[in-house]
């Protein structure tokens, strides 16, 4: 962890795991902090607000197919986290969902403002690849082989299926899917470099194009909802301007942000949408502006401007 303070210091916190971590994600009041590894567990970490730390502890009961287990259990990657993800509750701001995705199926719990585990309330077994929430829980996605099978959330539903199947957005081989912040769209990736950008508000698709060379790893939305990132292991970030494509479908050619000799395994917006981030395969960060104008004039500026991961000396805490 990371705390970028007013003039430019940083604390760092170091939280040890002992295998390949595949996903992390805070919940949305920051309380409370997941990880899940490619052997299939999922570390947990509550935010202490005595000493501003976030300390380990056991989140899932005895019973769950996450909970601590003894040292005679194996965990193996047939079991591994494909992803984490939190969503506001749709009717109830004191409580929000927690979706956890494994090779083998997906599952959805309901947690308390406090950070309490309430239940398991959804399962499915099923291969799937990745899986998430709309950025208020209205929608939840399953990634396939043959696209993103889409569900709606449904009040009235009972607690065995509270998001019900609403629409398939087919792609074949499908890896990444991502909604927009407003839920009207999503857009989902594939293994050879292709986007379906689908409007779900009107039921019709928008675009679907190759913009990479090799399997997209991440696409994500900008907070006002007129941009998407993507990246991809042909080791470039792209981004794609929506708006300007919805006044002119000629206009449909990414930015390049980054052209990498590495990986690029993941992408965000700060949440003022005022910079881009990129992390890569050679444990660094880079960013750049979200203003056109000054976006490309950081665009060689952000090749040399790394930010990483790891301190040269590693540090005691």
């Amino acid at each position: 962890l990371i705390k970028n303070e007013a003039q430019g210091s940083q604390d760092r916190q170091i939280l040890p795991i002992d295998d390949e971590v595949r996903t992390i994600r805070f919940s949305p009041n920051g309380n409370l902090l997941l990880s899940g590894t490619i052997d299939g567990r999922v570390f947990g970490w509550e935010y202490n607000t005595r000493n501003s730390r976030y300390e380990e502890f056991d989140f899932f009961e005895d019973g769950s197919p996450f909970a601590p287990v003894d040292e005679e259990t194996s965990y193996t990657a047939e079991n591994a986290i494909l992803s984490i993800a939190f969503a506001s509750h749709p009717s109830d701001p004191n409580n929000y969902y927690l979706s956890i995705c494994t090779k083998k199926g997906y599952y959805i719990y309901q947690i308390d403002q406090y950070g309490r585990l309430i239940g398991e309330i959804q399962h499915e077994d099923k291969a799937i690849r990745y899986c998430m929430f709309s950025h208020h829980g209205k929608y939840f996605t399953v990634v396939t082989s043959s696209g993103a099978e889409v569900m709606k959330y449904d009040l009235k539903g009972d607690n065995s299926k509270r998001w019900k199947f609403h629409k398939k957005i087919k792609l074949a081989n499908a890896t990444e899917a991502s909604f927009s912040f407003n839920e009207k769209l999503i857009a989902v990736g594939n293994k050879k470099g292709f986007i379906n950008l689908y409007d779900l508000e009107n039921d019709k698709p928008m675009l679907v194009k190759s913009v990479h060379k090799g399997t997209i790893t991440a696409l994500k939305f900008s907070p006002d909802n007129s941009k998407l990132i993507t990246s991809s292991l042909d080791h470039t970030v792209k981004l794609f301007d929506i708006n300007r494509y919805r006044k002119d479908r000629n206009q449909v050619e990414p930015i390049t942000l980054l052209g990498s000799s590495n990986w690029i395994w993941d992408i965000s917006f700060s949440k003022d949408e005022k910079y881009i981030y990129a992390i890569s395969q050679d444990k660094t960060i880079r960013k750049w502006p979200t203003d056109i104008g000054e976006l490309f004039k950081n665009i060689e500026k952000a090749k040399k401007d790394k930010l990483y991961m790891l301190p040269r000396k590693r540090s005691s805490n």
